[in-house]
């Protein structure tokens, strides 16, 4: 089904000047809006990648939703994951499930970002463990040289 100014593909909505160039796969019900590069990456169903937006050797699981302007490259997200606008995501990051990065945010290379410290449960609460907290992020912040 064609229409002015995008293609659906089955579940999958694409504006014609999206780029996908392989190997790529994107989940049942997952957007892609104009102007957006998708290489070489998976995507899961039912998320939403804003416009401009580029990504490159990454595995991003179901239900992730992606502001507009934002690069990322070869990371992880988990599912249900936020990403405002004009974020950046480095090579090897890990975002955990259920995170929520605000816009403007950077994830430096090797970082893991998640809603409780990585090996810790949700109930422990460890100010001084050496794990860092942004004012914006809704997670626990550490660079590869913390874990």
């Amino acid at each position: 089904m064609k229409s002015a100014h995008r293609t659906v593909y089955g579940n999958l909505r694409r504006y014609r000047t999206t780029q996908i160039t392989g190997p790529a796969l994107v989940g049942p019900n997952t957007r892609l809006s104009s102007n957006t590069t998708f290489r070489t990456s998976t995507i899961g169903r039912r998320s939403h990648v804003g416009s401009k937006t580029t990504i490159i050797d990454s595995y991003l699981f179901d239900d992730v939703t992606i502001g507009r302007d934002c690069v990322l490259k070869g990371c992880i997200v988990a599912q249900n994951v936020v990403i405002g606008d004009n974020v950046i995501i480095g090579n090897g990051a890990l975002i955990g499930a259920g995170v929520r990065l605000g816009n403007g945010e950077v994830i430096p290379e090797f970082a893991r970002v998640a809603t409780t410290a990585f090996g810790a449960s949700a109930d422990e609460e460890d100010e001084d463990d050496g794990y860092q907290s942004g004012a914006q992020f809704s997670a626990v912040f550490m660079t590869k040289a913390q874990y």
